[in-house]
């Protein structure tokens, strides 16, 4: 896919690597000269002859929490921040459940079981013409005692 869903997503893909997906697991039974027979174990996808066969390395386990208290409020920690720069299968549209590639690492000293929060600043859309359209409606709207009252006179509060 040659187009970014965001600026400079094939550059950071770039760096990062060459992205693949892990399949399943392939336990192999039998060896025969240069060729090995192999049982399919385990798989989230389906396997298909010329995928790439890379020996098995057992990850550790995550242990999932929940948090105590959702703040959407937060400020930022400090700590290390990077950007979601891919999705498992490419998509775009992400939510529970989501597999997703970020572009911070071990070097960076997240570790498995690290916690992120998920983030969006409106920068890009102020910018887009469309876009900016909706994003000014609504953020010009004002509360008062009554209810909603309409911003500036040429833009309509929905």
């Amino acid at each position: 896919n040659k187009y970014e869903l965001f600026a400079g997503q094939n550059a950071m893909l770039k760096a990062m690597g060459q992205p693949y997906s892990e399949l399943g697991r392939v336990r192999i039974v039998d060896t025969r000269g240069k060729m090995a027979v192999g049982h399919v174990e385990f798989s989230c996808e389906p396997i298909v002859p010329g995928d790439i066969a890379i020996p098995f390395a057992e990850k550790p386990a995550i242990t999932f929490h929940m948090p105590e208290r959702f703040d959407r409020f937060m400020p930022s920690n400090g700590k290390a921040s990077g950007r979601i720069v891919l999705a498992k299968d490419f998509d775009l549209l992400l939510g529970t459940g989501s597999k997703i590639y970020m572009n911070v690492g071990a070097n960076q000293g997240i570790k498995v079981g690290d916690y992120f929060r998920a983030v969006r600043t409106y920068e890009a859309d102020l910018r887009d013409p469309v876009d900016s359209l909706s994003l000014t409606r609504r953020s010009t709207r004002r509360l008062s005692k009554d209810g909603c009252l309409p911003g500036p006179r040429n833009l309509r509060s929905t």
